[in-house]
């Protein structure tokens, strides 16, 4: 029994060194998305690129990131390499297709470990070209309208030459035209279709909380826990500060402290207000 026990206590001692032996010899890299992708569509290509960087700071080439997204209500998964970038160093792109329509779940991996992204929200292709204001009835409303002006223009043309009753008809037939564009106009989905759900400012930072890579130093616990991280970083949970410094810190560290232990993730001004949102945001 003793010995079984001390068995189980070297293997456990093994596995807490193993996770620990990567972080320690250097082995960790911080994946930082360019930006949040935009209207995912099944069946529709989107690109994306990231970074890679050795402790959140050295661009990391040669590598061949995966990239695997799944999707838990269908059961689908799909694995793909990402491409490096000829012309930045540590940059790699990839083309995601989404055979259909859901919340779909994907994370990065490379270099010692897997980096999880925030979840897409893929729409039908359909349902994309109504949200442009397409549809599969669009000609129609524009064919009626020309038929319709024909029909009018015959009518008047008939009835200077003196044949009121075939301008009256042509005219009656142009009308006719006319109700029926404007009943296919009222009656298209491009028209019915709702509005967009807006995103909040501080959803929008807690998804780039994720996908810029400031779940790999730093705890949050209103963003999902990642694969694995280093957590070499100060938690975040009850974190807050003013706008100004926080604006500072996010768009240059090393320009407010330095020697800063956090990279310059090069935001975009919108980032850093939604990352300020997110961070200075309390649960109600």
């Amino acid at each position: 029994m003793r010995s079984r026990f001390s068995l189980t206590l070297v293997i456990m001692l093994l596995l807490a060194l193993l996770a620990v032996v990567p972080a320690a010899a250097g082995g960790w890299a911080v994946i930082t998305l360019d930006s949040l992708p935009e209207n995912p569509t099944a069946g529709q290509p989107l690109e994306i690129g990231f970074m890679v960087r050795q402790h959140g700071f050295h661009p990391m080439d040669g590598l061949q990131p995966i990239v695997r997204l799944s999707n838990p209500a269908t059961g689908e998964r799909i694995t793909l390499t990402a491409d490096p970038d000829p012309d930045k160093a540590g940059h790699y792109q990839a083309v995601l297709n989404f055979p259909s329509e859901g919340t779909w779940e994907w994370s990065i991996e490379a270099y010692s470990g897997v980096q999880r992204m925030p979840a897409l929200q893929v729409a039908t292709a359909n349902a994309s070209a109504e949200g442009a204001g397409l549809s599969a009835a669009g000609p129609a409303p524009l064919a009626w309208g020309l038929l319709a002006l024909t029909g009018l223009a015959a009518g008047l043309l008939l009835l200077r030459s003196g044949k009121t009753r075939l301008a009256l008809g042509s005219g009656a037939l142009g009308l006719a035209f006319a109700a029926a564009a404007l009943v296919a106009v009222l009656g298209s989905p491009a028209r019915a279709e709702a509005s967009p759900v807006e995103v909040s400012s501080v959803e929008t930072g807690r998804r780039l909380f994720l996908a810029k890579g400031c779940v790999m130093c730093h705890s949050h616990n209103r963003a999902e826990s990642n694969e694995w991280n280093v957590n070499i970083g100060p938690g975040l949970s009850n974190y807050s500060n003013s706008e100004e410094f926080l604006h500072s810190w996010l768009k240059d560290p090393s320009a407010v402290r330095e020697n800063a232990a956090m990279p310059q993730l090069e935001l975009k001004e919108q980032e850093i207000l939604d990352l300020i949102a997110f961070i200075n945001a309390r649960e109600e």
